[in-house]
């Protein structure tokens, strides 16, 4: 009998992977595609091109077919299912003939904070979750800003649902990857309510059909096995948001446990069986359905996260190289960092790349730079600045919610670091179990499409089953004080006491350009 497999594709803000799971949740094959650079486009806001998030994947896919083909033990296996996992919140339009009519807004830009200078007539209509997505909706900036393109908007989609529609010709998207699209997040569907509708500038036929995670798709047509490499007639399970998936292929299913996921963006997610309300503009968390159905992931984040990883390598180590081909330049980097102690003597980063609603004048920082510091410094300092931000909006949100957390994981492509894994430890002086695939949003999709074909009968079974081991990182008492001290005593309070200087430098330079 041949053996059984599935594909778990995560498309995400800087990468998609493709990769090939046994239903033991082994990684037999894989491949990956970096995506063009985001640009800013002639409207001002942040994009990708037209075809760089499915082009991404169908170069990655058809990498890994090839690889399959070429591999005698792979190619006479059977593929059950494919499973997707998208960026969230990036979002497509469609004309009536399926076309883009713009390139996708990235979930990176910050257009949409345009939007509450006109909305202020729906803050006394809907609850504070609808009044956010009102808000953040781009069908309500284009309305205004691109009034032409806006009335030609057949289909409004996330990265999911687009790419669902590009493999099996349907507009389908899942409930596991709601963030921007009017889901009534405690009841798992759509809302009913027509005001949410008309406040975020959209009707109800421009959505694509919402399914649960774990649901068929539809299958690879003729078109997409030709641009992918896919197997024709093979099903496209639905999925989750990629950091869903990866809390899921992390085996973070219970409450109580907790899950950071260290990617583009830096999350952590505790995971429950119970909606955990949230306020816009109000609380700091966000809670989102899970990519398992009856789940719920309430998340904090650092908001560029391991972006700034990418930024360190590309603008101060672009040189470096090793003798060992296989060895990264963030392996490299991360060699380096092990030889300069926790606290990275005294150098401190504020990770703030991005500002957010509560800290609008908000710049990055590298501070307490003396002659003993170089770049190895800098780059233990980036990670440690990236988890005590993160420790920060975590504890905010165990307060607000009440909840607390058991149990710690940790996955994606940051958790190859061990410097950071190891700084997660002791910052949240918690143990921390690091995957031994790092890849586990891609597991994840694999765990969906595994659910989907029927290889397992639920969640919890397939997630066993699948289920990967574990390396512990422990926290050293020694280490959690300084960084306790260093957290309270300069990160918490380096916005407020310099929040004035900020505002003067974004004035100068909105004056000056």
């Amino acid at each position: 009998m041949a053996e059984e497999y599935v594909i778990g594709i995560d498309s995400g803000t800087q990468s998609t992977r493709a990769i090939l799971f046994d239903l033991k949740g082994r990684k037999r094959a894989s491949a990956v595609a970096r995506h063009p650079a985001l640009t800013t486009d002639e409207a001002g806001l942040t994009v990708h091109g037209y075809e760089d998030i499915y082009g991404g994947l169908c170069s990655a896919c058809r990498s890994l077919m090839a690889e399959i083909k070429n591999d005698a033990g792979l190619s006479g296996g059977s593929i059950c299912a494919i499973g997707v996992a998208a960026q969230r919140a990036t979002v497509f339009f469609l004309d009536k003939k399926g076309e883009q009519l713009r390139r996708p807004v990235s979930w990176m830009d910050r257009s949409w904070q345009e939007n509450e200078k006109y909305s202020s007539e729906w803050k006394e209509k809907l609850d504070a979750w609808q009044y956010f997505l009102v808000n953040y909706s781009r069908m309500n900036w284009m309305r205004r800003n691109e009034p032409r393109l806006y009335e030609e908007v057949d289909k409004y989609l996330t990265t999911a649902g687009y790419i669902n529609y590009r493999l099996t010709g349907g507009c389908i998207d899942t409930f596991g990857n709601n963030l921007g699209m009017p889901v009534d997040r405690e009841r798992w569907s759509l809302y009913e309510k027509d005001d949410v509708y008309k406040g975020m500038g959209v009707v109800r036929g421009q959505l694509a059909h919402f399914i649960n995670p774990g649901e068929i798709v539809g299958t690879i047509t003729k078109k997409a096995a030709k641009e992918t490499g896919l197997p024709f007639g093979c099903p496209v399970t639905a999925g989750g948001g990629d950091k869903q998936c990866e809390i899921l292929g992390s085996g973070t299913l219970k409450r109580g446990q907790a899950y950071i996921t260290m990617g583009t963006m830096t999350g952590l997610n505790i995971v429950d069986d119970q909606y955990i309300a949230d306020e816009y503009q109000v609380s700091r968390h966000r809670t989102y359905t899970a990519a398992v159905p009856g789940l719920w992931n309430a998340e904090a984040v650092s908001p560029r996260g391991f972006w700034l990883v990418s930024w360190f390598r590309d603008n101060f180590a672009g040189n470096l190289n090793s003798e060992d081909k296989e060895k990264t330049i963030e392996a490299i980097l991360d060699g380096e960092a092990t030889n300069v102690p926790p606290g990275a003597e005294g150098l401190i980063t504020i990770p703030d790349w991005k500002s957010t609603w509560d800290k609008p004048y908000a710049k990055g920082a590298f501070f307490g730079f003396d002659m003993r510091h170089g770049r190895a410094h800098l780059f233990r300092s980036l990670l440690e600045g990236i988890m005590m931000q993160l420790k920060i909006s975590t504890d905010d949100m165990c307060r607000e919610t009440g909840r607390q957390i058991k149990e710690m994981r940790v996955g994606g492509g940051g958790s190859k670091s061990e410097v950071a894994v190891q700084a997660i430890a002791d910052i949240f002086n918690c143990p921390v179990k690091k995957s031994e695939e790092p890849e586990t949003c891609s597991l994840g999709a694999a765990v969906c499409a595994a659910v989907g074909a029927g290889c397992f009968p639920d969640f919890d079974t397939a997630a066993r089953a699948m289920g990967q081991n574990y390396r512990e990182f422990l926290p050293s008492a020694e280490h959690h004080k300084l960084y306790e001290a260093l957290t309270e005593e300069v990160v918490k309070p380096y916005y407020h006491v310099n929040e004035q200087l900020l505002k003067r430098l974004q004035k100068i330079y909105n004056d000056m350009y």
